[in-house]
């Protein structure tokens, strides 16, 4: 069916309008998902990358982490670790030892309901206290404006430690155990 429309001046038929808008469509749905297209999620995406420097995907807002399941204990626990870490280093083995003998069975009911192995969790979790003991050492950096108490190290030498220790438990990442600690 051709039907005619005017606009601004020009008579066109409805079936050549479907084809000039088909034609820009792609390109539209192209600069949505590129950095800068000037689409609200775009500048939402820019500014979540900003922010976090972290990728911001559709599942961000709405679903949740892999292992977002633990019982509170065991969440409270897991925060006490990164208070520690933060506070007093440890090698990256001894954080996964604590957490195996810790957190043993919520370890293999996350396993079983993630359908991952034991091993995959744990590494995963090990992972996660490091990356959020990064987070909490710059977070707090920033609040005291670098300014390191009497007797502590500098700010950038704890963040550095972090940051090895970060990529040290890379070192121990599955696949799995990576993507259970990065969803």
């Amino acid at each position: 069916m051709n039907t005619d429309v005017n606009i601004g001046g020009m008579t066109m038929r409805l079936s050549g309008l479907i084809f000039v808008a088909a034609l820009t469509l792609p390109s539209a749905a192209l600069a949505q998902h590129t950095s800068g297209g000037g689409t609200p999620m775009g500048d939402l995406q820019d500014l979540n990358r900003f922010a976090t420097r972290g990728m911001m995907n559709q599942w961000s807002a709405t679903r949740p982490a892999g292992l977002s399941g633990f019982s509170p204990e065991a969440t409270a626990w897991l925060k006490e670790q990164v208070q520690i870490q933060a506070e007093t280093p440890r090698p990256v083995e001894a954080v996964a030892a604590a957490v195996d003998a810790e957190l043993g069975d919520a370890i293999r009911e996350a396993a079983r309901h993630e359908k991952a192995k034991a091993e995959d969790v744990s590494r995963a979790i090990v992972l996660k206290i490091m990356l959020d003991t990064r987070s909490a050492l710059a977070r707090e950096a920033r609040r005291v404006k670098n300014v390191p108490e009497p007797g502590q190290a500098s700010w950038e030498a704890r963040i550095a430690r972090a940051d090895a220790d970060h990529r040290a438990a890379m070192q121990l990442q599955t696949g799995t155990s990576l993507a259970l600690a990065t969803d």
